[in-house]
């Protein structure tokens, strides 16, 4: 019996998919050589044998990677020319047929149509209130409680706060009217993560995925991204390797991993773009399964969530902040502005009378643009009359003559 030194990789196993290991025999065809009169190996099945029978010893969550190197290597060198095509595996499709007929089990949510599992990107300026909104969602999951008028499962949860020390903590735990001894989460703090994860490019990311899946949370938040990388964030491959093993961990759990990032320029609520608007590379955007955008509304004290993602349905929510730092749903952003400019329009007639276009716009601070749609839409639904006065080739607006005409 042989002894095997520590750390030596185990030998191949009796078989693999029933059939005996093969030594590989490198042989050569002749004199054919390519690149320079280097002999192309000419025993694919023997390469293939042996590979097997490597990711047959190695942990699982290597063999993936593994692969996806030999392969990538063989492609690379195909592409230059060498003639290694039997070396690779077939190409793998599925038909059209076999997907429309296949029965998928339904998605699965933190938060049913705004939170999915997998990666999701929480950006928005500085003080604009991202990490109140991302410990609210810990303290709804780990009670199992409610947010956005939304039921969320009870779970546990991993806040890595990497700005924020314990005082700051449990001050906002305070406000924000936490138990008194929560239970089912956890923090990280900005000295552990630095002496034991130190960054998620580099290696980190992988560990930090590793304790996730031992540990059993269904929330992770990582807060920030910034304070979590080193090195150039437009950098997409540094993006990728910190983000992809989140990513892919969080998915095969089926959880959800909060980043929590920044916002490239000051955005407002009036023109958001949850995607293009993310700090840094557009690796981000591509990588994460959904993004929730966070824009403050200017002189106002409310915000907009602005939520998008592959099985998400984009929709935008209007948020404002309660007594408690608790970020509260007032519904469907675009319904209540509609709602809100409607109102003021007719606040306008009522005070000026039978008017045009260009006073009303100028009364209610809107371009005429956007007033006279509205203003079209309101006549269509009775809410206001449309006056045409051809002989002086004008229109006039006004409120219809009895009270009850007025469809609000």
């Amino acid at each position: 019996m042989t002894n095997k030194k520590a750390g030596e990789i185990p030998a191949p196993s009796a078989s693999v998919a029933g059939r005996p290991p093969t030594t590989p025999k490198p042989t050569t065809t002749g004199n054919n050589s390519t690149n320079g009169g280097t002999n192309a190996i000419a025993n694919p099945e023997a390469a293939r044998l042996a590979l097997q029978n490597l990711l047959a010893n190695v942990p699982p969550e290597l063999r993936a990677k593994i692969q996806g190197d030999y392969d990538r290597a063989i492609t690379q060198a195909l592409s230059e020319g060498q003639p290694l095509e039997k070396f690779l595996p077939a190409l793998r499709f599925v038909s059209a047929a076999e997907i429309s007929t296949k029965e998928f089990k339904p998605l699965t949510w933190v938060i049913p149509d705004y939170l999915p599992i997998g990666l999701i990107i929480l950006a928005g300026r500085p003080k604009v209130g991202k990490s109140w909104l991302a410990l609210q969602v810990c303290r709804s999951i780990s009670a199992g409680g409610k947010i956005f008028g939304k039921d969320i499962a009870h779970g546990r949860a991993l806040y890595l706060s990497l700005e924020d020390h314990e005082r700051r903590l449990k001050d906002r735990m305070i406000k924000q009217r936490w138990p008194a001894n929560p239970k089912g989460i956890d923090y990280m703090l900005p000295d552990a993560f630095r002496d034991q994860i130190q960054r998620l490019n580099g290696g980190g990311g992988a560990r930090l995925a590793k304790v996730i899946a031992e540990k059993g949370y269904r929330f992770v938040v990582i807060d920030t991204l910034s304070r979590a990388l080193k090195g150039d964030q437009k950098d997409e491959s540094d993006m990728t390797e910190a983000l992809a093993p989140l990513q892919e961990t969080a998915l095969r759990l089926e959880i959800s991993v909060l980043v929590v990032d920044h916002h490239k320029k000051p955005m407002t609520a009036a023109d958001p773009n949850p995607v293009d608007d993310i700090l840094g590379s557009t690796a981000k955007g591509a990588v994460a399964d959904a993004i929730w955008g966070l824009y403050a509304e200017q002189g106002k004290a409310g915000a907009k969530l602005c939520i998008t993602g592959r099985d998400v349905e984009q929709i935008t929510l209007k948020i404002i902040r309660d007594d408690f730092m608790c970020w509260q749903s007032e519904g469907e952003a675009y319904a209540i502005d509609r709602t809100e400019q409607r109102d003021r329009i007719i606040e306008a007639i009522k005070m000026l009378g039978r008017c045009q276009l260009a006073t009303i716009a100028k009364t209610v601070g809107e371009d005429e643009g956007n007033t006279f749609r509205r203003l079209q839409d309101m006549a269509n639904a009775g809410m206001i009359k449309r006056i045409e006065d051809k002989k002086h080739a004008k229109v006039f607006y006004d409120l219809p003559e009895s009270p009850d005409q007025l469809q609000l």
